[in-house]
């Protein structure tokens, strides 16, 4: 590929929610204002929709300004309809059962929303892909020292490209509501012994006791920006860790024209973890952290942000409130689900071990989670548990028959020299594996 051709950028976003097309319109203000348009790149934005997820129909998706359609190369919408044409495509060009298909791809669920957009986009010979998830906006809050906030834009699609062309995968900070686990005022040691024990029977590959103490008792549930991180010029490497290179489902970046693999995402059924076993699947690869933030609106407290109506305060994450109480429970759900399978993967010698004081754990901390929320919705976390250990081995072989397939459907033929026949190419090597400049179109 010449230097002079463009390098093809796509922005996916897996969405189920009413306000997307505020936060769509939030994205490309910046993308304005951080002269994404002056650069040397066709911008496409791929929408995978759900409209199970609150009640609504296509066209809520659809309802986008004719600016921003004015301003990229193409929108794709991916819905029911369009997630059955992959479906169908695949199965006449690679011969696979349409059963085996809808394990990958769908119009509901995020691991296989992403899948659609990440299909799509390859397809479309993509060469860098930027996910962001539809409750996040592009903007940092830090605290000063006496204790006011300052917002600060943040560049995020910008500093991705700046650095993608040097690695694998590039993943930026998140700030804000970024934990569904709600604020609690911690009475005495015995209260704080038991809330210890359930941090750490749910704790995961990005959460865990240590971290949770800062976010829940210093800062009452709230992440805010670092200045040390903000003004950070240089990306770091992530390395491997407890048997995997962990990346989030957004605020990340995928070079397909250099990822020699690219991996689908999955997770257990009814569960979380799409982006946790991606995860476990980066092993070569090289992924940079880059200093740029987005605020992670998790309980969509303060949509007004995307207007520039920035809060004096952010309040903390009170449990008595229901949708909040409503939303931590699914989310402890979703993560009692993984958790066996993601074990088994990342350290399978030790598994009876790691599951027994799980639930070791929940038993001995629910009475107190229960009594707190006044509720007994939470006793059925062991329950999940168990199920979801007992059907681990199921699990483990869908997720490998998933990549499989993915690999499969991805693959494509080359010519053997050395004795004229045809072979597949193992590897996912997806397109042009030239690299693609990025640069201002003034330079």
């Amino acid at each position: 590929m010449s230097n002079n051709s463009k390098a093809k950028v796509g922005v996916g976003f897996a969405t189920g929610r009413k306000n997307f097309i505020n936060v769509l319109k939030s994205h490309y203000k910046n993308w304005k204002n951080s002269g994404v348009f002056d650069q040397n790149i066709s911008l496409n934005i791929f929408i995978a929709y759900d409209v199970s997820y609150s009640d609504i129909t296509e066209e809520d998706f659809k309802r986008i300004p004719k600016y921003i359609y004015d301003s990229v190369e193409n929108i794709f919408f991916i819905g029911k309809k369009e997630v059955q044409e992959i479906c169908n495509d695949i199965k006449k060009e690679k011969s696979l059962k349409l059963r085996e298909l809808k394990e990958i791809f769908g119009d509901h669920g995020y691991g296989k929303l992403r899948n659609s957009v990440l299909y799509t986009a390859i397809k479309n010979n993509i060469d860098y892909l930027l996910f962001m998830d539809d409750d996040e906006y592009p903007i940092a809050t830090v605290q000063h020292t006496d204790g006011t906030l300052g917002w600060i834009e943040q560049n995020i699609l910008k500093t991705h490209l700046d650095h993608i062309q040097e690695c694998d995968i590039t993943m930026g900070y998140h700030c804000g509501y970024i934990s569904p686990i709600p604020y609690f005022d911690i009475k005495d040691s015995l209260d704080k012994e038991a809330f210890k024990l359930f941090i750490e029977a749910i704790s995961n590959e990005v959460l865990d006791w240590e971290k949770m103490k800062k976010v829940l008792f210093k800062n009452k549930g709230i992440t805010y920006a670092e200045d040390k991180i903000l003004k950070k010029q240089k990306p770091h490497e992530i390395e491997s860790v407890n048997g995997g290179k962990w990346v989030l489902g957004s605020n990340v970046c995928l070079n397909l024209s250099r990822m020699k693999k690219i991996y689908p995402f999955y997770n257990p059924p009814k569960a979380r973890g799409e982006d946790t076993f991606f995860s476990t699947c980066l092993k070569k690869e090289t992924i940079y952290r880059v200093p740029v933030y987005s605020f992670h609106d998790g309980f969509l407290k303060h949509s007004s942000i995307m207007n520039g109506i920035y809060p004096e305060k952010l309040e903390e994450v009170n449990y008595s409130e229901k949708v909040i109480k409503d939303r931590f429970l699914k989310a402890c759900i979703g993560w009692m689900r993984y958790k066996p399978l993601l074990i088994r993967i990342t350290n399978k010698r030790n598994y009876a071990k790691e599951i027994n004081s799980i639930i070791e754990k929940l038993e001995k901390s629910i009475p107190f989670l229960c009594e707190t929320l006044g509720t007994d919705e939470f006793k059925q976390l062991t329950k999940e548990l168990k199920y979801y250990d007992k059907h681990v081995a199921k699990h483990h072989e869908q997720f490998q028959k998933v990549n499989e397939i993915w690999r499969k459907i991805n693959s494509k033929k080359k010519i053997d020299k050395s004795n004229n026949g045809i072979i597949e190419e193992e590897n996912l090597v997806i397109m042009n594996m030239e690299s693609n400049p990025i640069s201002s179109t003034t330079e």
